[in-house]
């Protein structure tokens, strides 16, 4: 294994862990602050799924991902490395100062850079949408821009819904409510474990 290969698994691994910071717990707010479940059980439910989601639905984010840069030999690694630096430092950077950030685009956004200072521009993937399908980079923003308006408009649905059939809910309803806490939340985290294994690229 070359130092420059140990260095881009060591970077992503460092990536893989800085994006947890940032998202991983958006799974498990509602279940811990409505103590559906203690922290330890609710963090176990989302490692869990987290790691289910790839396993089961594969990992077709960061083959889009894995696809933005083309570049041939070792220019590969030197580019892997520097995108990645660049998206641990500003998830780190905005982490600590509590500013709303996406991974997604900072890797992207990293890999893009890295990849025009290389190759030039046309190094890049600049893509769009091949179908249905998300290819490139502006196929990458695109799916990471409309994404958030779609979970908008499914929670304000699943709410107004929930809302309707619940107005004459009892303490009965407790029970179950509880355990759609820890069924939402797992769907959360498998949703994001299926989503976000943005390691592999090739």
């Amino acid at each position: 294994m070359t130092p420059g290969f140990a260095l881009a698994i060591a970077l992503a691994l460092a990536f893989a862990v800085t994006n947890g910071l940032h998202d991983a717990s958006n799974a498990i707010a509602a279940l811990v602050t409505t103590r559906g479940a203690r922290p330890l059980q609710a963090a176990l439910l989302a490692a869990v799924f987290n790691l289910l989601g790839p396993l089961l639905l594969g990992a077709a984010v960061a083959d889009t991902v894995g696809g933005i840069v083309t570049v041939s030999g070792s220019t590969g690694i030197v580019i892997i490395v520097a995108g990645l630096a660049a998206a641990v430092t500003w998830n780190l950077v905005t982490r600590a100062r509590g500013l709303p950030s996406s991974s997604g685009h900072a890797l992207v956004g990293g890999l893009v850079g890295a990849g025009v200072t290389a190759g030039g521009a046309s190094a890049i993937n600049w893509g769009g949408l091949d179908g249905w399908h998300p290819v490139g980079v502006l196929g990458t923003l695109v799916a990471l821009a409309i994404s958030p308006l779609l979970g908008t408009a499914a929670g304000f649905v699943a709410l107004r819904s929930l809302r309707r059939a619940l107005r004459r809910g009892t303490r009965r309803w407790h029970g179950p409510v509880r355990g759609g806490t820890w069924a939402t939340s797992a769907m959360l985290a498998f949703g994001h474990g299926s989503n976000d294994p943005r390691s592999r690229w090739a």
